[in-house]
């Protein structure tokens, strides 16, 4: 078939002429904030923060601005009397928590990581390797003296979080994780999955995954 190209150029012209005398509306946005959480502990007396509790976040574990914004965080902490603990439940990126890679590579293997740093001991840290099929440990979290330790209880938080955000809705499980897992860490989801499911049909209101949630974290974490 022979196009008439010609013909063409003479029917577009009006519109590319017309369009020329349209200017633009030119617009200014502003910087999209990346909000990072992390919780304050503050001395009711002086007002003086006594504990940061930082959830890392996917931009604190890649090459960046927000890993090397955070990095300037964590030696502004250490330079203070403030304690520091860093709670690292993704499974992707480069590690991120305090500690050196020296000593990161003598700990246990893990899937996640949670660190306790004192401003009373500065070259100690308190860490919590975690493997995927773990329950979440309950963390002490400092205070200053001579107030005792807060205990945390990460497992109750996370199936709390869960449940309210709806995330056995929200999370397709016949999906593969983003984070790739090992033989060992694959088969104990399918050993998972099969018993939510058994408790899904069984307590049909109840979701399996989320009951699976008290006990367990599940496959969630591993989406990261």
């Amino acid at each position: 078939m022979t196009r008439n190209y010609s013909q063409m150029r003479e029917t577009l012209a009006p519109y590319i002429t017309s369009a020329r005398d349209v200017l633009p509306i030119i617009v200014t946005v502003p910087t999209i904030e990346q909000r990072e959480p992390f919780i304050e502990i503050v001395h009711a007396r002086d007002n003086e923060i006594v504990t940061v509790i930082e959830v890392i976040s996917p931009t604190n574990k890649l090459a960046g601005d927000g890993r090397a914004q955070y990095r300037e965080k964590q030696r502004q902490m250490f330079e203070s009397r403030v304690n520091l603990v860093e709670i690292d439940l993704l499974a992707s990126g480069q590690p991120i928590v305090a500690i050196p890679k020296e000593t990161l590579a003598t700990v246990p293997e893990h899937r996640y990581l949670i660190s306790v740093h004192r401003a009373t001991h500065r070259y100690r840290f308190e860490l919590y390797p975690i493997a995927l099929p773990q329950t979440l440990p309950q963390v002490r979290v400092p205070l200053r003296d001579p107030d005792p330790d807060v205990v945390f209880d990460l497992q109750e938080i996370f199936a709390q979080c869960y449940a309210n955000g709806g995330y056995a809705n929200l999370i397709d499980y016949r999906r593969p994780p983003r984070a790739p897992l090992s033989a060992k860490e694959a088969a104990w989801v399918k050993r998972l999955l099969k018993s939510a499911l058994t408790r899904r049909r069984t307590h049909p209101k109840r979701s399996g995954v989320e009951e699976q949630s008290r006990k367990h974290k599940g496959g969630d974490h591993s989406k990261n």
